[in-house]
């Protein structure tokens, strides 16, 4: 059962605590069991909350991450496809236009298709896993 406020939190630890029954025997044993029972259940929902919330923190840093590492790798592929130009604006300044031509769409297309290729699709799988998670929610 998911917590959404404190009404949520208390219900969740009264469905952990057990029957009535053996309430009423462990007070007839040991009197002040069932606080004791009723503060590790509190514990209980306490921790896997922080937990949740930390399973959350976590993602949000690994989608930080993530599009941190897009971008530098953005970066770099748009100096390497400048760098290209440069070399290819070189080559057709000494009279070798065609060699330039092929230096710069040949070097330029392999950057675009690594970065296509290694760079989106682990993203948009990325994506596509945390939006099936939110519509199984």
């Amino acid at each position: 059962m998911t917590t959404n406020g404190p009404d949520d939190l208390t219900h969740s630890v009264w469905e952990k605590l057990g029957p009535v029954e053996q309430a009423r025997e462990w007070e007839s044993f040991r009197p002040g069991t069932f606080e004791q029972v009723y503060a590790l259940a509190q514990l209980d929902s306490e921790y896997r909350r922080k937990e949740a919330e930390r399973a959350s923190q976590h993602e949000r840093r690994l989608d930080y991450i993530a599009v941190y590492t897009q971008i530098l790798a953005l970066i770099f592929g748009l100096g390497t496809v400048l760098i290209l130009a440069y070399i290819a604006k070189y080559y057709a300044d000494h009279g070798a236009a065609g060699d330039g031509a092929r230096i710069f769409s040949f070097g330029a297309g392999s950057v675009v298709a690594a970065f296509v290729g290694i760079n989106v699709t682990p993203l948009a799988n990325r994506i596509k896993k945390r939006t099936s998670k939110r519509k199984s929610k």
